[in-house]
């Protein structure tokens, strides 16, 4: 089985938020603004890129 590469990971947003270290609010307060890529999945959840939240992890916006 082959990894999928790491642009097409999508996290739910309790798991975006456990990656940040913050809770599901912040997560979203950041897509809204912007700051994290995310979109609707067919089962209605938001789901945020993996990479993004891991490169914002390592480099935070300053609006965050």
């Amino acid at each position: 089985m082959e990894a999928m590469p790491s642009a097409d990971v999508k996290l739910t947003v309790p798991e975006a938020a456990r990656r940040l270290g913050m809770d599901g609010g912040g997560v979203y307060r950041l897509v809204f603004r912007g700051l994290l890529p995310a979109s609707p999945g067919s089962d209605g959840a938001i789901y945020v890129n993996a990479t993004a939240v891991d490169e914002h992890r390592v480099n935070p916006s300053p609006d965050s």
